[in-house]
C-alpha cells in the first residue's frame, strides 16, 4: 500500500527518486528544464547537468520497478515544467511512448489505468494536452480547475500560503478548517484529489490535513514525513 505522501522538490536530492520509491510514496515531483533537446532535472536553471536527465533519473528506474513488480499501486510522477512547455511536452511524450502499457493513459477519450501516472505541473501546455484524445499524461489542476474534466485534471494542487494566513502554529482556526473542508468536498465531488504545497512541515499539520480529507501530504523532509505516516498507519 502506498503512503499518502508527495515528495516535493525530489530532484534536489543527491539521489532523486530513491527514498520515495523505496518507502512507497504515492507521488513524486521532478522539476525539469528543456535544454538541448532533452529534459534535465533541477529546481533552478543553474542546477541542471547533462548527466541528470528525467529519463535517466526518473523514467528508467520507475518503469524498471514497475516491470519487476516493485510498485504497490499507481504511483504519480509530477513533472514540473520550468520552461518551453510545448517542447517539453512533446519530448516527454516521446520518452513515455515505449512504456505506454505501464501508464495510466487516455485511449480514444477513455481512461485506462496503469502502474504509473504522469502529471504536468508548472508551465503547463494546457491546450496542447487537452487536444490529445490518446494522451499519456494529465494535468495538475489549480483553483480554477476544480470541477473540470477529471480526464484532464485528475488532481488539484494549491499553494497554502496564497489561500491562508495561518501558518500552522497552534490549533487550526475554524475558518481555515471550514475552507479546507469545502475544498476537499468540491474536489472529491468532481472525482479529483487534493494536495496543498508550502504547508508547515510537522506531524500536527500533516495530521490535521489528512483528518480533513486532504489526499496527500506534501513535504521536503521525506524522512520525517515517512516516520509520521508509518506511525499513523501502525496506530
Amino acid at each position: 500500500m502506498l503512503l499518502p505522501a508527495h515528495s516535493h522538490r525530489d530532484s534536489d536530492f543527491d539521489e532523486p527518486l530513491v527514498w520515495a520509491l523505496e518507502h512507497r510514496f504515492a507521488s513524486i515531483e521532478a522539476d525539469v528544464w528543456f535544454v538541448d533537446g532533452d529534459l534535465r532535472i533541477g529546481h533552478e536553471r543553474g542546477d541542471v547537468r547533462s548527466d541528470r536527465t528525467l529519463e535517466k533519473i526518473y523514467l528508467d528506474p520507475l518503469f524498471r520497478a514497475a516491470r519487476e513488480g516493485r510498485i504497490a499501486g499507481t504511483i504519480t510522477l509530477l513533472v514540473d515544467i520550468k520552461n518551453a512547455p510545448e517542447q517539453s511536452y512533446r519530448t516527454l511524450c516521446r520518452q513515455l511512448e515505449p512504456h505506454r502499457g505501464l501508464l495510466t493513459r487516455l485511449e480514444s477519450g477513455v481512461k485506462v489505468p496503469g502502474l504509473i501516472r504522469v502529471l504536468l505541473s508548472g508551465d503547463r501546455p494546457i491546450e496542447l494536452v487537452a487536444q490529445d484524445a490518446n494522451r499519456l499524461v494529465f494535468l495538475d489542476g489549480r483553483l480554477p480547475d476544480i470541477g473540470s474534466d477529471v480526464r484532464l485534471f485528475p488532481t488539484v494542487s494549491l499553494d497554502w500560503q496564497k489561500l491562508f494566513a495561518w501558518t500552522g502554529e497552534g490549533t487550526m482556526p475554524p475558518d481555515v478548517e471550514r475552507r479546507v473542508r469545502h475544498l476537499v468536498g468540491q474536489t472529491h465531488a468532481a472525482g479529483q484529489t487534493l494536495r496543498f504545497w508550502a504547508t508547515r512541515e510537522d506531524s500536527q499539520m500533516w495530521a490535521a490535513l489528512l483528518d480533513l480529507g486532504v489526499d496527500l501530504v506534501n513535504g521536503d523532509d521525506v524522512v520525517a514525513m515517512t516516520e509520521f505516516l508509518n506511525a499513523m498507519r501502525a496506530r
